[in-house]
Protein backbone atom coordinates (compact mmCIF):
# COMPACT_ATOMS: atom_id res chain seq x y z
CA UNK A 1 0.00 0.00 0.00
CA UNK A 2 2.82 2.71 0.90
CA UNK A 3 4.44 1.56 -1.96
CA UNK A 4 1.19 2.20 -4.68
CA UNK A 5 0.75 5.76 -2.76
CA UNK A 6 4.21 6.94 -3.49
CA UNK A 7 3.93 5.77 -6.53
CA UNK A 8 1.20 8.10 -7.32
CA UNK A 9 3.14 10.88 -5.49
CA UNK A 10 5.65 10.61 -8.47
CA UNK A 11 7.93 8.39 -6.97
CA UNK A 12 9.68 5.78 -8.27
CA UNK A 13 9.52 2.64 -6.24
CA UNK A 14 12.07 -0.63 -5.79
CA UNK A 15 10.14 -3.32 -3.66
CA UNK A 16 8.47 -3.89 -1.18
CA UNK A 17 10.91 -5.75 0.22
CA UNK A 18 9.29 -9.24 1.77
CA UNK A 19 12.01 -8.44 4.94
CA UNK A 20 14.88 -6.76 6.20
CA UNK A 21 17.62 -8.88 4.37
CA UNK A 22 15.93 -8.18 1.00
CA UNK A 23 15.90 -4.64 1.66
CA UNK A 24 19.32 -3.75 2.54
CA UNK A 25 20.03 -6.09 -0.58
CA UNK A 26 17.83 -3.50 -2.66
CA UNK A 27 19.47 -0.14 -1.22
CA UNK A 28 22.91 -2.25 -2.02
CA UNK A 29 21.72 -2.57 -5.51
CA UNK A 30 19.45 0.40 -6.37
CA UNK A 31 21.45 2.97 -4.56
CA UNK A 32 17.84 4.93 -3.72
CA UNK A 33 17.21 8.79 -3.11
CA UNK A 34 15.43 7.34 -0.28
CA UNK A 35 13.84 4.25 1.70
CA UNK A 36 10.71 3.75 4.32
CA UNK A 37 11.56 1.20 6.21
CA UNK A 38 8.98 -0.42 8.91
CA UNK A 39 10.01 -1.12 12.43
CA UNK A 40 8.89 -4.46 12.39
CA UNK A 41 10.73 -6.50 9.67
CA UNK A 42 11.65 -10.51 9.70
CA UNK A 43 15.28 -11.31 9.48
CA UNK A 44 16.87 -7.60 10.17
CA UNK A 45 14.71 -5.42 11.71
CA UNK A 46 14.32 -1.61 10.76
CA UNK A 47 16.69 0.11 13.46
CA UNK A 48 19.08 -2.72 11.75
CA UNK A 49 18.58 -2.32 8.25
CA UNK A 50 19.18 1.65 9.08
CA UNK A 51 22.54 1.54 10.90
CA UNK A 52 23.49 -0.87 7.61
CA UNK A 53 22.48 2.30 5.86
CA UNK A 54 24.61 5.10 7.32
CA UNK A 55 27.16 2.76 7.41
CA UNK A 56 27.23 2.62 3.35
CA UNK A 57 29.37 5.35 1.16
CA UNK A 58 25.98 6.18 -0.07
CA UNK A 59 24.04 7.37 2.97
CA UNK A 60 24.59 11.02 2.76
CA UNK A 61 22.47 10.94 0.37
CA UNK A 62 19.46 9.10 1.07
CA UNK A 63 16.61 10.26 2.96
CA UNK A 64 15.68 7.11 5.44
CA UNK A 65 11.83 7.31 6.95
CA UNK A 66 10.88 4.85 9.11
CA UNK A 67 7.46 3.83 9.38
CA UNK A 68 6.29 2.27 13.31
CA UNK A 69 2.92 1.40 15.30
CA UNK A 70 5.25 1.55 18.63
CA UNK A 71 4.64 4.98 20.42
CA UNK A 72 7.67 4.44 22.99
CA UNK A 73 9.26 7.95 22.64
CA UNK A 74 12.43 5.78 23.53
CA UNK A 75 12.55 3.95 20.02
CA UNK A 76 11.77 6.95 18.49
CA UNK A 77 15.31 8.96 20.00
CA UNK A 78 16.62 5.39 19.37
CA UNK A 79 15.70 5.61 15.50
CA UNK A 80 17.15 9.34 14.88
CA UNK A 81 20.21 8.83 17.01
CA UNK A 82 20.71 5.87 14.36
CA UNK A 83 20.47 8.04 11.56
CA UNK A 84 16.81 7.94 10.52
CA UNK A 85 15.77 11.45 9.10
CA UNK A 86 11.94 11.04 9.85
CA UNK A 87 10.05 8.67 12.48
CA UNK A 88 6.37 8.50 12.13
CA UNK A 89 3.61 6.52 13.55
CA UNK A 90 1.72 4.63 11.17
CA UNK A 91 -1.85 4.93 12.19
CA UNK A 92 -1.28 9.07 12.92
CA UNK A 93 0.93 10.42 10.84
CA UNK A 94 0.94 8.55 7.51
CA UNK A 95 -0.47 11.93 5.83
CA UNK A 96 2.99 13.57 6.56
CA UNK A 97 4.36 10.49 4.53
CA UNK A 98 2.94 11.41 1.26
CA UNK A 99 4.11 15.22 2.08
CA UNK A 100 6.99 14.38 2.94
CA UNK A 101 8.48 12.61 -0.30
CA UNK A 102 6.78 14.47 -3.17
CA UNK A 103 8.66 17.66 -1.12
CA UNK A 104 12.57 15.67 -1.27
CA UNK A 105 12.09 14.43 -5.13
CA UNK A 106 10.99 17.94 -5.94
CA UNK A 107 14.28 19.13 -4.03
CA UNK A 108 16.78 16.65 -5.45
CA UNK A 109 15.54 17.78 -9.11
CA UNK A 110 16.64 21.44 -8.43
Amino acid sequence: MVGELLRESGAEVVGPAADGAEALRLFHETAPDGVVLDIEMPELNGLQVLRAIRASEHASRCLVIILTSHSEQSMREQAYADGADHVLHKSTEFERLLQIVPAFIKRSHE
